[in-house]
């Protein structure tokens, strides 16, 4: 009876490890979540120039969101306007890097994201240069790791 319980707990372990397998952190990123990524990064572009707007006024004042921030929405609209033409086109072959990851970084602030990035270095580097103690020589690709 013992050897029947010990059997049967081997393989309950043994079928626990293998549907671990069956959805490894990869399969996060698909083709077909790559082409839903590049639909809406492709129609929703537009919607990036208000965004910057608002964020601009609210960080710099009425003055750079009348200028600076109409610019800069225009622009990153227009990228994720092309990011999401090339999501589509590309979307059943994995172009980035070898793998399904979206070309374009997240604009979510995940909360460990900046522990992660002091921990490599490169946002204390980043903040140094924001502050403007280092010099000119000191730019954002030598911080890299």
């Amino acid at each position: 009876m013992k050897n029947l319980v010990v059997a049967a707990l081997i393989i309950g372990l043994a079928r626990s490890c293998f549907a671990d397998i069956q959805d490894p952190p990869s399969n996060d990123y698909g083709p077909t979540r790559k082409l839903g990524r590049g639909l809406s990064n492709f129609f929703l572009a537009p919607a990036e120039v208000p965004v910057t707007i608002a964020k601009i006024n609210q960080d710099e004042g009425n003055a750079a969101a009348g200028g600076y921030g109409v610019v800069r929405g225009l622009g990153r609209a227009g990228t994720r306007h092309i990011t999401g033409f090339l999501e589509i086109l590309l979307w059943p072959v994995p172009a980035w890097r070898q793998s399904y990851y979206p070309l374009l970084p997240s604009d979510i602030p995940w909360i460990h994201t900046a522990r992660l990035l002091r921990k490599t270095g490169v946002l204390a580097c980043h903040d140094r240069q924001a502050s403007g103690l280092s010099g000119p020589e000191d730019r954002l690709e030598a911080c890299l790791p």
